[in-house]
């Protein structure tokens, strides 16, 4: 079973990871208003005003919770409730009525001061049970993400395929095409700005099991095109490119491209 994430399509690269030790589930930053989706298909619980102790203004407190058709499971544990809040408007739903994957539930809004989104992925209908922060930001970072980034665009031929073109905070790939040899593909990036960044670039593995591999890294400080081959025969099966940076000591959102095998 595949689900997604939480945020529609066109507006993931607004997306940063925001996750800390004791919160009960994870959130996600984002500006105010991006449209916010189910991750499963499922009924509806509740969409409503509350739910959430952030309510003063400028806080918005609109929540939903979904009960998933399929549970999500993790490490021998289900998780059939999904709990989104500090959502600034939603989309009306009846409790009990039905809800398709990808549908909008509502816009992200601000919760203790700050933009984002909070989500829940729990094992029980009071939340008293419930996925950690990073496990939660890892499964929807590193396997739901990069499975439904837009393939419309497809550059190369051969094995290997990658969507392109996603951009964030100063680094952006360009372009993915295979190299001469079907065994390899190059990755086409560029950093914009002056300051020093480190930059690392990461294949991570599509199927539910495998590790991240780190292809390579260097310290970059102008704005020349970067070029990194990946001998993608040595990848167990489908990944996505993932480029990550830290300028003056401070990791910066990452960027993807997803890959797959034809």
């Amino acid at each position: 079973m595949s689900y997604l994430f939480p945020v529609e399509q066109p507006y993931v690269n607004a997306a940063s990871r925001t996750a800390y030790a004791g919160d009960m589930g994870t959130d996600i930053g984002l500006p105010v208003g991006v449209p916010i989706v189910a991750v499963g298909s499922g009924v509806i619980v509740y969409s409503e005003e509350g739910h959430t102790p952030w309510d003063t203004p400028p806080d918005t407190a609109f929540s939903v919770k979904i009960k998933l058709d399929v549970p999500i499971e993790r490490d021998g544990r289900l998780y059939p409730y999904v709990f989104y809040t500090h959502l600034s408007r939603l989309v009306p739903r009846a409790p009990g009525s039905p809800i398709a994957a990808g549908e909008r539930i509502g816009y992200s809004g601000i919760g203790n001061r700050v933009p984002h989104l909070h989500i829940t992925f729990s094992e029980n209908l009071s939340i008293t049970k419930y996925l950690g922060p990073f496990a939660s930001q890892n499964m929807m970072w590193n396997q739901w993400l990069p499975a439904q980034l837009d393939r419309s665009t497809i550059e190369g031929e051969g094995d290997m395929a990658l969507v392109s073109k996603y951009s964030r905070r100063g680094i952006q790939i360009l372009g993915a095409d295979n190299a001469t040899d079907d065994d390899k593909i190059e990755v086409h990036y560029r950093k914009g700005g002056s300051a020093k960044s480190l930059v690392k670039i990461w294949a991570y593995p599509l199927a539910p099991t495998g590790s991240p591999k780190e292809i390579g890294e260097e310290l970059v400080d102008d704005n020349l095109l970067r070029i990194v081959p990946i001998d993608h025969a040595k990848m167990p099966g489908p990944f996505a490119i993932q480029v990550t940076h830290k300028t003056q000591g401070l990791r910066r959102a990452p960027v993807w491209a997803a890959g797959f095998k034809k």
